[in-house]
């Protein structure tokens, strides 16, 4: 998660052209990227193949 805390930091600081402190990061987005980092390691530890992770956001777009 803290890799992934400091990447999303980096991309919105070249993003929005201003410093984006880490605290910052942590209260507004936080929890979100925590659950999908979460979730992303479930996919890795099952061996999602491709085609069921697209078949997956089908079923979640559909069903919305």
């Amino acid at each position: 998660v803290a890799n992934n805390m400091c990447t999303l930091q980096a991309c919105l600081t070249n993003m929005m052209g201003r410093s984006i402190t880490m605290e910052q990061l942590r209260q507004d987005v936080g929890p979100m990227v925590e659950k999908i980092t979460y979730v992303t390691l479930m996919f890795r530890r099952v061996k999602l193949r491709m085609e069921e992770y697209v078949c997956l956001k089908v079923i979640t777009m559909l069903s919305q």
